[in-house]
């Protein structure tokens, strides 16, 4: 009985992790578009400084900010978009 349930762990965690590449593969070609609003305080605290829409999340501000309405340190943001993936393509 244990040998039956640690092969089935082993084989749905083998196709697991087989799949998982496809899956990840399918998701980077989704072109969503993402919201982006910058808050001057590290606690996303109404109300924004700052808000504007980016293709991709991809960003190094070094020691400085998105924007100048936004201070250089102790800020936040907060990313949201809709996005659509076809998990079944990926898998198949």
């Amino acid at each position: 009985m244990k040998r039956t349930s640690f092969l089935r762990v082993a084989i749905v965690t083998m196709l697991a992790v087989l799949a998982f590449p496809l899956i990840v593969a399918q998701a980077q070609t989704s072109q969503a578009t993402w919201s982006v609003q910058y808050y001057n305080n590290l606690f996303l605290g109404d109300p924004p400084a700052f808000q504007t829409t980016v293709g991709e999340i991809n960003f190094d501000w070094g020691n400085g900010s998105p924007n100048p309405a936004v201070q250089n340190d102790n800020w936040s943001a907060r990313f949201g978009a809709d996005v659509f993936f076809n998990v079944s393509r990926a898998i198949s």
